[in-house]
């Protein structure tokens, strides 16, 4: 498993995101005696929190909400406290379907689950609110994706099949990215059009970034059982494999650069940074793929 360290955006949207744990503490009236100034549900919380957290700041899930705060210019400060519990949200829903967790670390993942969700109805506001239904849909959509991709790499039987099954399951997976860029876009008043390029932006910079993390995690996912494409291509030791995955990176590469190419030039500015962090986690792969698996 891989860790980073932290830097100050990270830092930063960890603060605010426990700033929210206070106007949380703040509506729960709890009548259980105190212990060292803090009540027992009030620490419970405060560890729950901590818990995501701490795996944001080790990068051990992904803050997608960083992402687009780093890509995109003039993020706009009305939609962070969203973004970021949609990013909760998500991080903990991973865990919880695809972690084998004990009871007590289950228990510090329901409790910070339903904080987020009792924030969820006070911070959507009603114009954004289909966006974020439609971004559900698209979360139980994945799975069930992954599913049906995973079974077409076992079971293809030429190049080009293998080949197919591996881009559409990175393509299913990297729909996950899509409110993130939507809502500081719409926030800042761009068009539906525009909107759409950057979010197919998104997804290329997520799906080659998910595809190196599972080449970093390649070891821990196999003996974990774990069947990510990567896992499947390198398991009965394809020797296709690094060409699978080469052809399925310069498929995104070209993606980005098509979408680039049509985006009018007063749009840009906004995204640049976008473009720039696409084109260094194609970098990265490469770096990652010749350095050996």
């Amino acid at each position: 498993m891989r860790t980073e360290c932290t830097d100050d955006v990270t830092e930063t949207l960890i603060e605010r995101y426990l700033s929210m744990v206070e106007l949380n503490l703040s509506c729960v009236d709890d009548t259980v005696h105190e212990e060292d100034g803090q009540t027992p549900l009030e620490q419970m919380i405060r560890r729950a929190a901590g818990n995501l957290t701490e795996k944001w700041r080790m990068g051990r899930k992904t803050l997608r909400t960083e992402v687009a705060y780093r890509a995109l210019s003039g993020y706009p400060d009305s939609t962070l406290n969203t973004s970021l519990t949609l990013d909760a949200v998500i991080n903990l829903l991973d865990d919880i379907y695809d972690e084998a967790l004990g009871k007590e670390e289950m228990a510090l993942y329901i409790v910070e689950l339903i904080r987020v969700i009792a924030n969820m109805n006070r911070l959507v506001e009603d114009e954004v609110r289909a966006t974020v239904e439609r971004y559900f849909n698209k979360i139980l959509v994945i799975a069930f994706s992954e599913m049906h991709y995973r079974t077409g790499i076992k079971e293809s039987v030429s190049y080009e099949e293998k080949l197919s099954s591996v881009i559409g399951c990175y393509e299913a997976k990297s729909t996950d990215m899509d409110v993130f860029i939507e809502l500081p876009l719409r926030a800042k008043g761009l068009d539906i059009e525009t909107t759409s390029r950057y979010i197919r932006l998104g997804r290329v910079h997520r799906a080659v970034s998910i595809i190196v993390k599972d080449l970093e995690d390649l070891e821990h996912d196999a003996e974990a059982g774990e069947e990510t494409p990567v896992v499947l291509l390198f398991r009965e030791g394809d020797e296709t494999a690094k060409r699978v995955l080469d052809d399925c990176v310069r498929h995104f590469e070209d993606m980005a650069e098509r979408v680039w190419e049509e985006m009018p030039a007063g749009h840009r500015e906004v995204g640049e940074g976008l473009y720039h962090m696409t084109a260094a986690v194609v970098d990265g792969y490469r770096g990652r793929l010749l350095g050996g698996s």
